[in-house]
C-alpha cells in the first residue's frame, strides 16, 4: 500500500469529483505515488480517498459501462443535490483521451418543454448505460419524482450524442446490463416493478426496426404472485434478467411467505421472445432468514455454456449460490443452493447484504457485497468463484473508519476485455453525538460531518435514540471507482489512463468524438 499523505479537503470543480475536460495542464489524479491498492481503510473522521491519497479523478465517478470499442461511458452527478440530480451529462473519452460531456437533457426538454429538469440519482434509480452489439446506447431517466411523473427510456444511435425519448409505464425500471455471456444483438430488456414494497413485475422487450428506430411494446407481466420484487437497485444491483438465444431468464423475490418455510422465497421463469410468453415459475430456494425481506433479492448471470448462475441476496445473512442443470432454461432443475462467503457471525453482528454479480469470459463469477460481520463494521467485500473451483472469500475492499450503519451504493460492471469496475460512494448513519456516554469518542462524528459538509443541515430524527441514532439530512459523498485487470487478484483506484488503455480496435460504426 503506498504511503498515505495528509491533505486538506479537496476543492472540487463544478462536477464535484474533478473537472471533466481537456487533460492538458490538469492536476494529477493522485497526490501519492500510485497505484492505490485495496483494501482501502478510511480514517477518522471522514478521511477517505481524497484526503488520504489526493484522489482527484478528471471524471465524475459513477457506474461505468462500455461500448463495442470498449470506450467508457458514465453519467455525471453532483453530490450536493441529495436524492435528485440536475446534471444531465454522459461522460466519455474522445480520441485524444480527454473527457467530454454529452448532454441528454435537451432531448427530454424537446419532448417535454415544461419539465423541471430533475430526475432521481444513481443510488436511488437506474443510471447505467447499456450498449448493444451495433453500438446503440440505452438508458433510463427516472422522472417519477419530477414534473414528468414517469420513467423514460432514451435510445441513441450515435454513441450518446443525440437521443430519442420513449415513455415507459409507471413504476421503477431497470435495464439488463451487458455481462460476460448475455446476448447483445438486440436492445436490452427492461424489468418494471411497482416499488420497494412489492407488486407485479413486468418485462419490456424493445425491438429495433429495419430503419434503426426503436419500438417499445407493451409490458408482459411475469407469472408472479403480485407481491414480487427484484433485488434492490441502489446497492449491488446485479442483473435480474439474463438474455440468450431468444430467451430472457428472470429472477425475483416474493414478499409472500411459503407456509412452513423460513426466509424469502426466490423464483425464476423464462420468457420466450418469439411467443411473448413465460414459462411457469420455479422456486429456487430461500434467501436470508425470518419473514420475507426486500433486501433478499437474487442476481443472475450466464456462463459460456449457457448455464444460469443465481446468487440469493440476504440482509445480514450468508449468500447462497445455485446453478441450472441445463443451459438456457429455468425449468430443467437446479443444484441445491450452497452458502458462500464467511459463515454467519456471532450474534450482535451483521453479515452480507446487496449482491453484485457478474460472470467474466473465463466463467469466473465475481460478487461484491456489503459485509458487517466484523463487529458491526459495514465493509465492502469481494467473493470469487473460478470455473469448476470452490468459492473464495477475498476479504475486504473498503473499510469504513467506524462501526454502525454504512452503505456504499456499490455497482459492479465488466468491460469487453474482462476488467472489472466497482463504483461506490459512502453513506453513513447512526453517528455518535454529544449525548453519548462519557468517554465515548464517537460523539465527534457528528461534529466532524458538519465541519466537512457545512452546507448540509443534519439533525437527529424525532424519537430516535440519542446514542448512534438515526439522523435526517445525511447524504452520500465522495464517489470513487476501484478496478481490477487481473480477474480480481488485485484492485486499485481507477484513473483516467486506465480507460484508454482498454480500448479495442475502432468499431466500424463508431462516430469520431471531437
Amino acid at each position: 500500500m503506498p504511503a498515505r499523505t495528509r491533505l486538506l479537503a479537496v476543492l472540487l470543480c463544478p462536477l464535484a469529483a474533478g473537472c471533466v475536460g481537456p487533460a492538458a495542464k490538469a492536476p494529477p489524479e493522485l497526490g501519492v505515488a500510485g497505484p492505490v491498492l485495496a483494501p482501502i481503510r478510511h480514517e477518522r473522521f471522514f478521511r477517505g480517498e481524497r484526503e488520504l491519497f489526493g484522489y482527484r479523478p478528471r471524471f465524475w465517478p459513477n457506474t461505468v459501462t462500455f461500448d463495442p470499442d470498449n470506450r467508457p461511458y458514465l453519467r455525471a452527478g453532483d453530490e450536493h443535490q441529495g436524492w435528485k440530480n440536475t446534471v444531465g451529462v454522459v461522460q466519455t473519452l474522445d480520441r485524444r483521451g480527454r473527457w467530454r460531456r454529452l448532454d441528454f437533457t435537451s432531448a427530454i426538454r424537446a419532448r417535454f418543454p415544461k419539465w423541471d429538469g430533475t430526475f432521481l440519482r444513481s443510488h436511488f434509480a437506474e443510471e447505467r448505460i447499456a450498449f448493444d452489439a451495433a453500438g446503440d446506447a440505452y438508458m433510463v431517466v427516472n422522472g417519477t419524482r419530477s414534473s414528468l411523473h414517469r420513467n423514460l427510456l432514451l435510445h441513441s444511435r450515435d454513441r450518446c450524442r443525440s437521443w430519442h425519448v420513449h415513455e415507459l409505464p409507471a413504476g421503477w425500471a431497470r435495464l439488463e446490463m451487458p455481462d460476460g455471456h448475455n446476448d447483445l444483438d438486440r436492445p436490452p430488456v427492461l424489468l418494471v416493478h411497482a416499488g420497494w414494497q412489492g407488486g407485479p413485475l413486468r418485462l419490456i422487450a424493445p425491438r429495433k426496426e429495419s430503419d434503426g428506430t426503436l419500438t417499445v411494446p407493451k409490458p408482459v407481466r411475469l407469472p408472479d404472485d403480485g407481491n414480487a420484487r427484484p433485488l434492490p437497485l441502489h446497492s449491488g444491483a446485479g442483473n435480474a434478467t439474463a438474455t440468450k438465444r431468444g430467451r430472457t431468464h428472470v429472477v425475483w423475490l416474493s414478499l409472500t411467505p411459503v407456509p412452513g418455510r423460513d426466509g424469502t422465497p426466490q423464483y425464476a421463469a423464462t420468457y420466450d421472445h418469439a411467443t411473448r410468453a413465460f414459462s411457469k415459475p420455479v422456486l429456487l430456494g430461500f434467501g436470508g432468514t425470518g419473514k420475507p425481506d426486500v433486501h433478499n433479492g437474487p442476481a443472475v448471470a450466464l456462463d459460456s455454456k449457457g448455464t444460469l448462475h443465481v446468487v440469493f441476496g440476504a440482509h445480514h445473512d450468508p449468500f447462497h449460490h445455485t446453478r441450472s442443470l441445463e443451459p438456457n432454461t429455468t425449468t430443467a432443475g437446479w443444484t441445491k443452493p450452497v452458502p458462500i462467503g464467511k459463515p454467519q457471525p456471532a450474534a450482535r453482528s451483521g453479515s452480507y447484504t446487496y449482491v453484485s454479480l457478474v460472470c467474466d469470459r473465463a466463467d469466473t463469477l465475481h460478487v461484491v457485497a456489503r459485509y458487517a460481520g466484523d463487529g458491526y463494521r459495514f465493509c465492502l467485500d469481494y467473493l470469487r468463484r473460478k470455473a469448476g473451483r470452490p468459492w473464495e472469500d477475498r476479504g475486504h475492499l473498503l473499510i469504513p473508519f467506524r462501526a454502525y450503519y454504512s452503505c456504499w451504493y456499490h455497482k459492479l460492471t465488466l468491460d469487453r476485455r474482462g476488467r472489472l469496475f466497482l463504483s461506490y460512494l459512502y453513506y453513513g448513519d447512526q453517528y455518535g453525538d454529544e449525548h453519548n456516554a462519557p468517554g465515548d469518542r464517537s460523539g465527534d462524528e457528528v461534529a466532524a460531518y458538519r465541519r466537512k459538509w457545512p452546507a448540509e443541515t443534519i439533525e437527529l430524527r424525532q424519537g430516535s435514540r440519542t446514542r448512534h441514532g438515526s439522523w435526517k439530512g445525511l447524504r452520500a459523498h465522495d464517489p470513487a471507482i476501484l478496478m481490477t485487470d487481473d480477474a480480481g487478484d488485485t484492485w486499485r483506484l481507477a484513473l483516467t489512463p486506465d480507460f484508454p488503455a482498454g480500448l479495442l480496435p475502432p468499431h466500424s460504426r463508431a462516430p469520431r468524438a471531437e
